[in-house]
């Protein structure tokens, strides 16, 4: 397994097995748009001005976009086209049910994650109390729901022990990560390939040495930490650490085009932890032929985004997603929830999905939060079709026209997980996404 770092000047150094490279922020920046946008130094000139060749075959809405997604779904796992975008229909409804039962009941929510089974999408819910509430029994009456009241640790509880363990591990070389699985209520450490007994030695810590099994050299061992359960397990042996955004081709991908709620100006938004400036193409695979700067950036222990200003063309409400050619109109936003089918496009790998593993997920490998202690804030995203690689950085997660969030970094390969930065996190920026 390949840790990749990106903070530093270029160099690279191997720790234990582990190859940490570094860029310098000030180097050239190649960025390729998975972005529609149009050319011209104002809105009203661009439409006029776009290059034909350049914007592919035009724009598509977001529930066309949503049905070749679930036509992409059907091909994977095997399921009828039918099926397949009736999940995605009743993931979308499973998961306005669960962000509503967590604002009515914000005190007494206690976690929730959605099940994809044979007579459909269930959303699971538990709360705190002696009894489920009247609001949450009244919400959504048309969504196959399980409602209970939480017998173990709360979501907010599992969390602040996965924030504890990251404390300990980060810049750990047997240790990449570590995030909340609701469903099965334990914490998870994510070691690298066969040094789950030494990961276990870098979290005893955090959980105190007493706690440490007799032996930890399984694929999985599992302790307790203050009545919480922590399960060690081995990454895919097939896997390494993947991108830092470039670091190896001096490349990012771009995610959503956004605006500045009290300005107005648009930008591109991408990862906080690509470099500055550089270059960008208006399509995944056009020409790097226009100039860029960058406007923000927040790459801390929550947040892994910047936003750059385009010197030549100004970004429209549409992105490069489920095609490469045409682009997705973009409808809104979304918070994801454990279990939920989720895509993103990178410009090396190009389109992959997978399911939601953990929306409260800390990375823990060298400069993932720019040298900071990263939070359970971000989200982990595993599939047996999912694919990253460098370069994949800044691009859009997303489904349909939804957009979910910007993609962080992971494991590299085919059939592996990886992380990114909820979109909700626009509003740190006072930005939001262009519609």
């Amino acid at each position: 397994m390949t840790l990749v770092g990106a903070n530093g000047d270029a160099d690279g150094r191997d720790i234990g097995g582990f190859m940490t490279r570094r860029f310098s922020r000030t180097s050239a920046f190649i960025c390729t748009a998975a972005l529609l946008i149009a050319l011209g130094s104002t809105a009203a000139q661009a439409a006029d001005a776009t290059p034909v060749k350049e914007t592919g075959a035009g724009v598509m809405s977001g529930a066309r976009a949503l049905h070749l997604d679930a036509d992409a779904l059907a091909v994977a796992t095997g399921m009828s086209v039918l099926d397949a975008r009736r999940t995605l229909d009743e993931q979308q409804q499973a998961a306005q049910a669960l962000s509503a039962m967590q604002a009515a009941e914000p005190a007494r929510f206690a976690g929730g994650w959605m099940e994809t089974t044979a007579s459909g999408v269930v959303a699971h819910a538990r709360f705190t109390g002696d009894s489920v509430p009247s609001s949450a029994l009244a919400e959504s009456t048309h969504v196959k729901k399980d409602l209970a009241v939480v017998n173990g640790p709360t979501a907010r509880e599992l969390a602040d022990a996965s924030d504890a363990i990251a404390k300990t591990t980060t810049e750990h070389d047997n240790v990449v990560g570590t995030g909340v699985d609701i469903s099965s209520g334990e914490v998870v450490v994510w070691a690298s390939p066969s040094n789950t007994a030494s990961a276990m030695l870098d979290v005893a810590p955090a959980l105190g040495s007493a706690e440490l099994p007799a032996a930890v050299n399984e694929a999985v061992a599992t302790v307790q930490r203050d009545g919480i359960r922590v399960q060690v397990r081995a990454a895919s042996a097939s896997a390494g650490n993947q991108n830092r955004g470039g670091v190896n081709i001096s490349s990012c991908t771009a995610g959503f085009s956004v605006y500045y709620t009290g300005s107005g100006q648009r930008g591109l938004l991408t990862a906080g932890h690509c470099p500055n400036g550089g270059a960008y193409a208006v399509t995944p695979n056009g020409s790097l032929s226009y100039s860029k700067s960058t406007w923000s950036e927040l790459w801390n222990q929550t947040t892994d985004m910047q936003i750059d200003v385009l010197a030549s063309h100004t970004p429209l409400n549409s992105f490069f997603g489920t095609s490469a050619t045409t682009a997705t109109t973009a409808t809104g936003t979304g918070t994801a929830w454990q279990g939920q089918h989720l895509c993103h496009r990178g410009v090396t790998t190009g389109y992959s999905c997978g399911y939601v593993q953990s929306t409260a997920f800390a990375p823990t490998w060298s400069g993932a939060c720019n040298n900071t202690t990263c939070a359970s804030t971000f989200v982990q995203v595993s599939g047996v079709n999912l694919s990253n690689n460098y370069g994949d950085s800044g691009g859009p997660w997303f489904i349909g026209g939804t957009a979910y969030g910007i993609h962080m970094g992971g494991t590299l390969g085919l059939g592996i997980w990886s992380v990114y930065t909820p979109i909700a996190r626009l509003a740190n920026f006072g930005a939001s996404l262009v519609l």
